[in-house]
């Protein structure tokens, strides 16, 4: 019970250091430009395009070219423009579109004829043909990221609700890690293997540059403790902070 006590008095105490450190952080004039960046980036993630926006544009403008079965059939730009419908809920036609949400802009692909579309601040804009393979390869890197840093925090609170669980054993992870690398693991990210090799080269010119110092800081902090082993005296508490 006096373990249980002192640990969480140990947790209330660094929460209080955080908000502290936080505090004198927001009030530094010299941070200015760096919360007023975050908060412009919070207005324009929030008039960030929809799916739905997508689909009332191109209904108003066309921006699905129609087939002569459109024309025969008399089908509007709506039905066009649409990922919806008998056909499309069985499978038995494509849809009209894919949608890419990207918390700061959204991209959209045509199915018929690969146009791309980027919506930003509201407004949808079209990708010239050339810069298609560039956008192609910044959405599948969004995402590759994206899942990285959703694992990351389901693994921060995984290790903090369950530090008594054992690790499991090299033989396993590697036949699994094996078997998820070619299999499991373009599924799960959205992307293929290369856009995965490649977000891992970029981030490792990052550390081997130290451009992660600060990040690799904070993970350290909210990484739990590792229990001394047996025969080992833990190690010594930190300082007290002035």
């Amino acid at each position: 019970m006096e373990a249980i006590r002192e640990r969480a008095n140990g947790a209330r105490r660094r929460v209080g250091r955080a908000l502290v450190d936080a505090k004198k952080y927001a009030m530094d004039p010299a941070n200015t430009p760096t919360l007023g960046a975050l908060v412009l980036l919070i207005a324009v993630s929030r008039m960030n395009p929809t799916s739905e926006s997508f689909h009332a544009e191109c209904a108003e403008s066309g921006l699905i070219r129609k087939t002569f079965l459109d024309a025969v059939t008399m089908r509007t730009n709506a039905w066009t423009c649409s990922n919806q419908g008998a056909m499309r809920s069985l499978r038995l036609s494509s849809p009209a579109y894919t949608y890419h949400d990207m918390f700061l802009v959204s991209v959209v692909r045509t199915t018929r004829e690969a146009k791309q579309f980027v919506g930003i601040l509201g407004t949808w804009i079209g990708v010239p043909r050339p810069l298609n393979f560039l956008v192609t390869v910044v959405v599948y890197l969004y995402r590759v990221h994206a899942t990285v840093v959703a694992l990351l925090l389901l693994g921060i609170v995984g290790l903090v609700a369950l530090k008594a669980v054992k690790m499991i054993k090299l033989i396993v992870a590697g036949s699994l890690g094996a078997v998820g690398a070619v299999v499991v693991v373009p599924k799960l990210f959205g992307a293929p293997l290369w856009a995965i090799a490649l977000s891992g080269g970029i981030w490792g010119y990052l550390y081997k540059q130290k451009r992660l110092d600060g990040l690799v800081r904070v993970l350290k902090a909210v990484a739990p403790k590792p229990k001394p082993r047996k025969g080992h005296p833990p190690p010594p508490p930190p300082p007290p902070r002035r």
